[in-house]
């Protein structure tokens, strides 16, 4: 029919198609599909293939840093759980450098931290020196990242992590998911070391969470490792009964339907709700356009997160506790007397309002 008729889309050259899988770090992934089907001198397919290569080498880099690490922790009895592609490359892909890693990502208990501080910095490694003081991280963050002698920020590097969740965005029983998880977490290797792995449950819901609360659902990468985790079969119901407990509803659904729209998989509807709230519809609208066009969603990094909380009152609070946080979190935030530190605050907040609200 007429009206049915579409303009056909115009041709995408090599060096944006290059371009484009580079940024959502699919070149490796590529080079393998493309592997028995490109012409061997085909400049994007000799170019994915250096991309598959350096892929390979960056695995064997962080397993070399992480291995020994993994070693040290394990003879002075600190459990480690290996997070995200460290743990899903090798169990999801046909080859572990299909699926590209800047770093390794490592869950460890809170009381544990100091002790492998003190095992990595034996070998070497040390937190990156940052706009954040390791003391701010400990004691208001979740996160810190350990490098060679803390300096280099372009090579393999160890991302260290006490929690699963940012408390600070979302008030719903996480310490008790962390817990859980924990006991159910399962042995795996990783660098010729003993370590733990999440269990499937954990790991997918840890995924569709990081996704759309700390990225705002931008990475291709990351809803293929959703695609495929689902795929190995989940306990759905265990799923949702844990987000229900977290208040990630909203994100995890939202985060599922966004890869089931770019990858054209089903997933149950045990999460989805009657009828969703306004807010989150509103979240889906704002990123669903950019993210079927493969643009980036990443000025959106702090708006979605409180779009998508299951209650508009813990939304409310934690805009609040982010516009005007508590004056520990000013001093050690900013080093400084509480009103250079709440001024400096508060122009980070406009530049942040303004980045999101770009079109």
């Amino acid at each position: 029919m007429r009206g049915d008729a579409r303009a056909p889309r115009p041709a995408v050259g090599a060096a944006a198609l290059l371009g484009l899988a580079r940024r959502q770090s699919l070149t490796p992934l590529l080079a393998a599909l493309l592997a028995d089907t490109a012409a061997h001198a085909d400049p994007l397919a000799a170019a994915l293939r250096r991309d598959l290569y350096r892929s390979a080498a960056r695995h064997a880099a962080l397993a070399r840093m992480a291995g020994p690490l993994l070693e040290a922790l394990r003879d002075a009895g600190v459990p480690v759980v290996v997070l995200k592609g460290g743990a899903l490359a090798a169990r999801l892909y046909r080859d572990p450098a299909h699926r590209p890693m800047l770093d390794v990502d490592l869950l460890v208990g809170r009381a544990d931290v100091p002790a492998l501080l003190e095992a990595a910095g034996r070998l070497g490694l040390r937190p990156l020196a940052d706009r954040h003081t390791p003391e701010f991280d400990l004691a208001f963050d979740g996160t810190l990242v350990l490098a060679p002698d803390g300096l280099d920020r372009a090579g393999p590097q160890i991302d260290v992590h006490w929690r699963l969740l940012d408390d600070w965005r979302f008030a719903g029983d996480s310490a008790g998911w962390l817990r859980r998880a924990w006991e159910r977490a399962g042995p795996v290797e990783y660098g010729g070391a003993p370590a733990l792995a999440l269990a499937p449950e954990d790991a997918l819901l840890h995924l569709a969470a990081h996704l759309a609360v700390q990225h705002a659902l931008d990475g291709l990468l990351w809803h293929c490792d959703l695609a495929l985790l689902a795929r190995r079969g989940v306990d759905w119901a265990a799923v949702a009964d844990e987000a229900s407990r977290l208040r990630v509803v909203g994100a995890v659904t939202v985060a599922l339907g966004s890869t089931a729209a770019l990858l054209g998989v089903r997933f149950p509807a045990a999460l989805a709700p009657a009828a969703m709230p306004r807010r989150w519809r509103l979240a889906r609208r704002l990123a669903a356009g950019r993210l079927t066009a493969l643009r980036s969603t990443t000025h959106l990094e702090h708006a979605l997160p409180l779009l998508l909380m299951d209650r508009a009152v813990d939304a409310v609070r934690a805009a609040g506790r982010r516009l005007l946080p508590a004056p520990g979190w000013i001093r050690a935030r900013y080093g400084s007397g509480l009103v250079g530190g709440y001024a400096r605050h508060a122009g980070e907040a406009v530049r942040l309002a303004a980045r999101s609200l770009r079109p």
